[in-house]
C-alpha cells in the first residue's frame, strides 16, 4: 500500500496561496498607481480593485486552509513541537499581519500607503518563506530580514508612487 504525503500537498497549497496573494498584491499596487495618476477612481478602476480584492481574499483562504491542514498533519505525525519552529512562527505572524492590515485598510483608507506596503512585503516574504528560500534560524532573524526587505521595497514603491503622482 502506498503512503500519500499530505504534508507535501498542504505545503504546495501554502505556496500556491501565497503566490496568488503576492501576484494580486502586485495588481493592487498597479491599480493604485493608475488611480493616483489622475486623482480619481473611475468605475472601471473600482471594478478592477474589487476583482483584486477577491483575488487577495482567495489567496489568503488557500493559505489558511493549507496551514490548517499542515497543523493537523504535523500534530498527528510529530505532536505539537513543530509549532514552535521559527519559520512556522514567522509564517503565522505574516498571516496575522496581512489579515490585520487588510482590515485596517478597509476601515481607514488614509492608512493605505503604509498598510499596503507592509502587506505587499508580507505576501512576497511569505512566498519565499514557504519555498524555503529564506534561512530562518530564529524568530528575531526572520523579523530582521522582513524589516530589511520592507526597507528595500519601501524605497522602490515610494519611487513608483512619486513618479505616478508627478505624471498627473
Amino acid at each position: 500500500m502506498s503512503h500519500f504525503d499530505y504534508t507535501a500537498v498542504f505545503a504546495l497549497g501554502q505556496l500556491v496561496g501565497a503566490t496568488i496573494g503576492a501576484v494580486y498584491a502586485i495588481l493592487a499596487e498597479l491599480r493604485y498607481l493608475q488611480a493616483i495618476r489622475d486623482g480619481k477612481v473611475t468605475t472601471r478602476e473600482r471594478r478592477h480593485i474589487l476583482a483584486t480584492q477577491r483575488g487577495l481574499r482567495f489567496g489568503m483562504s488557500v493559505v489558511l486552509l493549507s496551514s490548517l491542514g499542515l497543523v493537523l498533519v504535523g500534530y498527528v505525525n510529530q505532536g505539537a513541537g513543530f509549532v514552535l519552529a521559527p519559520s512556522y512562527l514567522a509564517f503565522v505572524g505574516l498571516v496575522v499581519l496581512i489579515v490585520t492590515l487588510s482590515w485596517v485598510m478597509s476601515k481607514r483608507p488614509r492608512t493605505f500607503v503604509w498598510a499596503s506596503l507592509l502587506t505587499f512585503t508580507g505576501w512576497w516574504y511569505m512566498v519565499y518563506l514557504t519555498m524555503g528560500a529564506l534561512p530562518v534560524t530564529s524568530l528575531a532573524a526572520a523579523v530582521s530580514m522582513y524589516l530589511v526587505v520592507l526597507a528595500l521595497l519601501s524605497s522602490i514603491l515610494h519611487g513608483a508612487r512619486s513618479f505616478a503622482k508627478r505624471r498627473r
